[in-house]
């Protein structure tokens, strides 16, 4: 792999011509919403960017910024090449709203960049290990030029430090990956936005759409990133694309052959980036479509067979190839990874309370009007999917932690379902329910501003226990969590070092004596891949070391470090090259 700036241009320039030929592209007579559709119109790109890849690693074509490039242009030239034959181009309309929205959306992504990740330093700050993974997997398909098994996201971050590249060494790459968090987490609370804008009728609605939004973000999503799960909650993101996009097809918003493009590229998106959300997810864009095809009266007919195979026949077959054969070809079944545990965020109803009554009102009024609305659809396979998901929890062959993953499209629904609640609620008893949400908001400022414990440090009498976070435990939490300490700056001073002064120049391998959580950031930070080295084995370990042809080691000498305090004297009448509080590099004898 080799930067280049003029490799770097061309996909951008390509990608420009691709999502602006999408956006301006005739889809409807009515103008349409253009917030919307420019966060609607990055995520089919990037799905659009799947299927290229998942058709040309076939075909044995090397997977790049080129390469995609080549098809982002070409396909770009044409719908180009369409807006001009016809001289049509699609129309939008943006509101007062949507500028506040946008604002507050960007100052939010810049402190969290700045409080989280330390601004442009793009610090390493999760609270699991999962994102060392990822980033292994992302620079794998920059490294290698091929996809396999569940590669949305590693495509698109792959994709997307190809194109930085130029900019920063390798071993500074994660600073792109990291950067990337942001970037995807506005991309979910735009996505968010733009499903809900369909209730902002009114002044109240804009208002309340916005702050509804903006506790939507602050829940699971940033919990998604503060842990760094970027499938999970891309994989939601995706969901929510969907849902917007099936809204679109019951209500024939835009033309039917747009539609079911768009719509056959998400279902491929979601399937190549989170497999356990796609079977929801596609019987409940599936039921709309029966539904639309039922109430025009040609439920059974070719048209309907056509639509279904137009949205569903490619994303399943490249699915199966890549995901379910993929990645479940071999011992792996998919009892067995749902089997495993994990580090999560875990609650098991408190966050939902104070929204329930909204959303549920919410539902009722959708069903009671007969809405063809993809969550009426969603959230009853979704709610089944859980309780099996719960029962198989109980009897002990799932774990909580996937169990717990659901709850990320759970707060989904309810908070789409809340603001279609306050909606149908305003027309009736708008007082009742701007009391309702200001009691609510009164106990969050609460929480936010630190009332109670201002109050019980001044007389702990008058407030015994702090209550305001009982309903408010996600935020507490992620807000909490928001300026935690991030990686160890030394041990990435380490890792730099191995890269400058011995990888770049030469040296094919520099194994870690380390916690196995530390062993996947030096692998992905110094773009090594060591995974035959098994670090939790001291003696395996030590034995390999002795029979390689490293000629160095880096040796980290924490207390998670059992590989060196079980070898300790070995690995200390070792001759260091460099050393600093979190460890040393030493040359072997």
């Amino acid at each position: 792999m080799e930067s280049s700036i003029a490799a770097s241009l061309f996909f951008i320039v390509a990608w420009g011509a691709l999502a602006s030929g999408i956006y301006f592209s005739k889809k409807s007579e009515k103008k349409l919403d253009a917030v919307t559709w420019v966060v609607a119109d990055i995520l089919v790109t990037t799905c659009w960017h799947v299927l290229v890849a998942a058709v040309i690693n076939l075909l044995k074509v090397p997977v790049n910024i080129i390469t995609i490039g080549i098809f982002d242009l070409c396909a770009g030239a044409v719908l180009w090449f369409r807006i001009y034959k016809s001289k049509e181009r699609q129309k939008y309309e943006f509101h007062i709203g949507d500028a506040v929205f946008c604002v507050a959306l960007l100052v939010f992504s810049v402190l969290l960049t700045k409080y989280r990740y330390g601004g442009t330093e793009f610090f390493i700050n999760y609270l699991t290990i999962d994102p060392a993974a990822h980033f292994k997997a992302a620079m794998d398909v920059v490294n290698n030029q091929c996809v396999n098994n569940m590669f949305y996201q590693a495509l698109t971050n792959g994709l997307l430090i190809e194109v930085f590249s130029p900019l920063l060494k390798v071993d500074y790459y994660y600073r792109i990956f990291v950067f990337s968090e942001p970037l995807f987490l506005a991309l979910a609370g735009g996505m968010f936005y733009g499903t809900i804008k369909r209730y902002l009728n009114t002044r109240f609605m804009q208002v309340a759409g916005i702050i509804v939004s903006f506790l939507y973000i602050g829940g699971y999503p940033l919990d998604s990133t503060e842990y760094g799960f970027v499938y999970l909650g891309m994989g939601v993101t995706l969901l929510i694309l969907l849902v917007f996009l099936a809204d679109t097809f019951a209500k024939d918003e835009i033309a039917k052959w747009w539609n079911i493009v768009l719509l056959s590229l998400g279902c491929l998106g979601i399937f190549e980036c989170y497999v356990m959300f796609m079977p929801i997810i596609f019987f409940a864009v599936i039921f709309v479509v029966f539904l639309k095809q039922q109430r025009a009266g040609i439920l059974i007919s070719k048209d309907t067979v056509i639509t279904c195979l137009a949205i569903f026949l490619i994303p399943c077959i490249l699915g199966m190839v890549y995901t379910y054969f993929g990645i479940f070809g071999s011992n792996l079944t998919v009892g067995g990874a749902l089997s495993n545990e994990g580090a999560i965020y875990r609650d098991l109803y408190s966050n939902f309370v104070p929204f329930l009554p909204f959303a549920l009102y919410g539902f009722y009024k959708e069903v009671k009007e007969k809405k063809n609305t993809t969550t009426l659809f969603l959230l009853p396979f979704l709610v089944i999917f859980m309780i099996g998901l719960f029962l198989r929890g109980m009897a002990g062959k799932v774990s909580s932690y996937y169990y717990y993953k659901t709850y990320y499209v759970l707060w989904f629904v309810v908070m789409l379902l809340v603001i279609a609640g306050i909606s149908y609620m305003t027309k009736e008893t708008r007082i009742v329910t701007g009391c309702c949400f200001a009691v609510w908001l009164a106990v969050f400022g609460a929480m936010v501003f630190h009332i109670e414990e201002k109050i019980q440090g001044r007389n702990e009498l008058f407030n015994v226990n702090i209550k305001s976070s009982a309903f408010n435990d996600i935020f507490s939490y992620n807000y909490n969590n928001l300026r935690s300490a991030g990686y160890s700056l030394d041990k990435r001073e380490l890792y730099h070092y191995v890269y400058d002064e011995l990888i770049s120049k030469g040296q094919d391998m520099v194994p870690i004596a380390s916690y196995w959580q530390d062993d996947f950031w030096y692998q992905g930070i110094t773009n090594q891949r060591n995974d035959g080295w098994d670090v939790n084995n001291s003696a395996g370990f030590l034995e390999m070391l002795l029979n390689s042809d490293a000629e160095y080691v880096l040796v980290l000498t924490d207390s998670q470090s059992t590989v060196y305090l079980d070898n300790q004297t070995y690995f200390d009448s070792l001759e260091r090259v460099y050393e600093n509080a979190a460890g040393f590099v030493a040359k072997l004898k």
